[in-house]
């Protein structure tokens, strides 16, 4: 039985302070569990060097493409894992350049894309691209459910004065989610070269789990508010 008092002098300023904090760490716990729920980070260490990395993993799918030569004569050719600034990336372009025999000509298309099989609410990827400026391209659905698309456009990399990779970030508009990415270049010779390393992303949490985080959070604030009752008595 739960035996009310009158609150009065420092007992009444404690409870002001620690209700408010108890209504703060309810909204911690449910903002720490989405974040904790949605965030992962991929770099492709664990893959065998030389292998294709094309394929679903789960949340995402690599979708990778390389064409050498012209249109009545080219070979097509895979992506691979190998290793850039230290560490395993996915790779595409024409290095080695195959035998002059089995393509007419050097031009050469190369494309590295995800596509995620999860709504996402951000993302970030290392990418480069060998001696030539690329552009990326992103996409997904808004609140309404209409495709928005966006694009970077003239990104340099290993040029004179340019770095040797760019991280970039992209975030959905609110109410909506972001369902893939792709870079390409094409050049009609030389060395045609793509990389993707470090991929990280948020996952926008379904129905089912926000209810569950929510909640969470506010059992935890139950438990506080019935604990400084208890304290109270």
């Amino acid at each position: 039985m739960v035996r009310h008092i009158k609150c009065t002098g420092n007992l009444t300023m404690k409870l002001n302070r620690l209700i408010p904090r108890g209504i703060l760490i309810a909204t911690c716990l449910f903002l720490f569990g989405i974040n904790r729920a949605g965030a992962t980070t991929i770099s492709f260490d664990d893959m065998a060097i030389g292998s294709n990395p094309d394929g679903n993993y789960g949340d995402f799918t690599i979708d990778t493409f390389v064409r050498i030569g012209s249109a009545t004569k080219f070979i097509t050719r895979d992506a691979r894992i190998d290793i850039w600034a230290g560490s395993q990336a996915v790779v595409a372009g024409n290095r080695p350049f195959p035998p002059l025999d089995l393509v007419d000509g050097s031009a050469t298309y190369a494309r590295i894309g995800v596509d995620f099989n999860v709504p996402v609410s951000e993302f970030s990827v290392d990418v480069s691209c060998h001696l030539f400026s690329f552009p990326f391209h992103y996409f997904g659905f808004d609140a309404s459910g209409q495709r928005f698309d966006g694009t970077d456009l003239n990104l340099r990399t290993y040029l004179p004065g340019q770095p040797e990779s760019i991280r970039l970030s992209h975030s959905a508009p609110v109410g909506g989610y972001l369902s893939g990415f792709f870079f390409e270049m094409s050049d009609g010779g030389g060395i045609v070269e793509l990389r993707m390393d470090n991929l990280s992303y948020n996952s926008v949490p379904d129905g089912g789990s926000t209810g569950i985080l929510l909640g969470l959070g506010f059992l935890g604030l139950g438990l506080f508010r019935r604990n400084v009752t208890i304290a109270a008595r």
